[in-house]
């Protein structure tokens, strides 16, 4: 354990971002000292500046371990009560609405720290491009600076680069690095009128200042901040809005040593902090940059829908990289969860980006020197910022666009801005963890269990949502068509118990085949209106029925459906069944004119299990996978055979 500590909070560098006596107050330096600092580094060719850069913007602090016995006694002087209304909080989902995007603008040290707005430096082209997609995005940057000078800077430097600052706050406080997702606050909403909260876990030791932000924040923006013992970044916390959590167990490893806390206890305070009905604490990656964390490799669309990054089959016998094996088997895990509408979550997957050149990486160091991902994006709204590890001239520039047409598809609708990340290559972070949501006031939330892909044939398709604001719903509408169609059918939703609403999709009986889109839209009394999805109609949800595989006649409620992973498939799939009462199961293919291909017989089946389908000898296309139980359909699921 003290070496997984050791490598998460140690990283010798030539100079430390901050010392604990530096952490509340940080002396500006002379305008001769800027001067001098500014000449030295403008004598570093780009390649210099950029291992500069890294050197001391790495995800892990970059100070020497502190003495055990120092962090306890140190471990609670934190203090601050908690909000009065805590025990009511509600935690939202990073894919709800938001109003704003906290950032801390880069430092550079030569003898002494100065704001990067440098032109010669790789990292003011990259924060004024999230800056102003931040602003485009319709949601306020808010910009730590350490000193109030540097304010113009920072606004000069985008007004040169064409991308003013229009939709902004300067948060001037002291600060340490970059890595706002990690030390940011967590936000709730609590009382009757959805006010807003935040929770505050500790950061990194070493990380004093940055540690502190939160609470400073909260102080000029006046939001109440429950501060919480537990050691704990926000790029290790995965929520669904519901309250149920995905996070690694780096969160173990670290409480233990910094808090000589049991799992148990670790746990338990998580869930009181989060106000959690689950804790699913999965094995962290250990080649993921050191840090354990779940944004890595996975997020969320919805509360239903997990979307994770899919390794290619070549990552499995790297030497040494374990990281394969250990996130296969922890969306496995997910996979046997069940969401707040009492169903097992769904699951979207996208690429893994390689190196330059295209190639894989040949060992686990080798992956640790680069630590890409396409997960550590950032939802804003209806916007994705994605990264990307190419340019217009350099990079695996044809990789990139597939991955970013995989990444249109697993988020349908959203507008996907791509930024160039390899700056942070091998920090262990990319975009999500230099930044940190705001949510957005007076909240409009809903929560519903869409149609997705092959449906059983049925006269009408009802949707239910619930649908959530401090003021009540004026009005909720069902937008629906039949895809191709070019005009939306627009059906007002019936008002139903518990802020439900309630409408139907009627089905046609002219057509064997037919394939439907919808989205919702709700209005509250005060005046806000809210799409889901949020992209609505550029997003719609897609859902078919087919005639011939009706499931209207299902009555075998011994067994059920889960879920079918991975989806595409290459060579083999993996369908869950959940057994209520012992049975005989067999599987149907079709394609997709109904025609039936094969039928696979498993015999028995006593308890819930995954069962494998081999799909090797598939052509690529779709197909439709029916379940069937002594001679009764349990259920179908569609197939993408690549």
């Amino acid at each position: 354990m003290f070496n997984m500590i050791k490598n998460i909070l140690v990283s010798t560098v030539a100079i430390a971002l901050c010392t604990a006596a530096q952490a509340q107050h940080r002396v500006e330096p002379s305008p001769q000292q800027k001067k001098e600092a500014y000449d030295a580094l403008r004598k570093l060719s780009k390649e210099e500046y950029t291992a500069k850069f890294r050197e001391q913007h790495k995800r892990k602090p970059a100070t020497v371990l502190q003495d055990k016995e120092e962090v306890k006694k140190n471990a609670n002087t934190t203090g601050g009560a908690p909000p009065p209304t805590v025990s009511d909080a509600k935690f939202p989902g990073e894919f709800e609405e938001i109003q704003g995007v906290f950032i801390s603008w880069p430092y550079t040290y030569d003898a002494v720290p100065v704001v990067d707005t440098m032109l010669s430096s790789p990292a003011p082209d990259l924060y004024i491009k999230l800056a102003s997609s931040i602003q485009e995005a319709g949601a306020k940057v808010y910009i730590t600076v350490w000193f109030a000078s540097d304010t113009a800077a920072v606004k000069e430097r985008m007004q040169l680069a064409g991308k003013p600052l229009t939709n902004y706050r300067f948060m001037i406080y002291d600060g340490d690095d970059i890595w706002a997702r990690d030390f940011g606050p967590i936000n709730y909403y609590y009382d009757t009128d959805d006010k807003i909260g935040w929770v505050d876990f500790k950061y990194y030791p070493g990380r004093d200042m940055d540690n502190l932000l939160p609470i400073k924040w909260g102080t000029e923006l006046g939001i109440p901040v429950y501060q919480s013992p537990v050691y704990y970044e926000g790029g290790n916390i995965l929520l669904d809005g519901t309250g149920h959590l995905a996070t690694s167990t780096a969160v173990y490893e670290l409480n233990a040593y910094y808090n000589t806390y049991t799992q148990t206890r670790t746990k338990d305070s998580i869930s009181s902090a989060l106000k959690l009905q689950r804790a699913d604490i999965l094995p962290l990656l250990p080649h993921d940059g050191g840090t354990g964390h779940i944004d890595l490799y996975v997020d969320m669309i919805d509360e239903n829908t997990f979307v994770y990054t899919k390794m290619p089959t070549a990552m499995a016998t790297v030497p040494g990289f374990t990281d394969y094996t250990i996130a296969k088997n922890n969306i496995d895990t997910l996979a046997t969860r069940i969401n707040h509408h009492n169903k097992p979550y769904q699951f979207n997957h996208i690429p893994f980006p390689s190196k330059d050149d295209g190639s894989w990486y040949t060992s686990a160091d080798d992956y640790a020197s680069y630590t890409r991902t396409y997960s550590n994006h950032l939802i804003v709204n209806k916007t994705i910022i994605q990264p990307i590890f190419s340019d217009a001239t350099s990079g695996n520039i044809a990789g990139d666009l597939a991955a970013i047409d995989s990444i249109k598809k697993a988020y349908p609708g959203y507008n996907i801005v791509p930024i160039d990340m390899r700056l942070l290559d091998g920090s262990g972070g990319s975009i999500h963890c230099i930044t940190k949501e705001f949510s957005a006031e007076n909240p409009l939330r809903f929560f519903h269990f869409p149609y997705r892909s092959l449906q059983g044939y049925q006269s009408g398709y009802p949707i239910d949502a619930e649908i959530t604001n401090k003021s009540g719903i004026a009005a909720a509408t069902l937008y629906w068509r039949k895809k191709g169609s070019t005009t939306w059918t627009n059906t007002t939703m019936t008002a139903g118990t518990g802020n439900h609403w309630l409408a139907n999709i009627p089905s046609t009986t002219t057509n064997n085949i037919d394939t439907f889109e919808y989205y919702l839209s709700a209005t509250s009394i005060n005046g806000k209106t809210i799409t889901r999805p949020m992209p609505g109609a550029e997003g719609p949800y897609v859902f078919w029925y087919n005639k011939t595989l009706s499931l209207d006649k299902v009555t075998n409620t011994n067994f059920s459906i889960g879920n079918l992973y991975p989806n595409p498939a290459t060579t083999e799939t993996n369908i869950e069944i959940v057994v209520q009462k012992p049975g005989n199961i067999d599987l149907s293919l079709y394609d997709v004119t109904g025609k039936k291909l094969s039928v696979q017989h498993y015999g028995r089946i006593k308890a819930s299990q995954y069962l494998k389908y081999n799909t090797q000898a598939l052509s690529a296309g779709v197909y439709t996978m029916v379940i069937s139980s002594d001679g009764q359909v349990v259920g179908s699921r569609k197939l993408i055979k690549k």
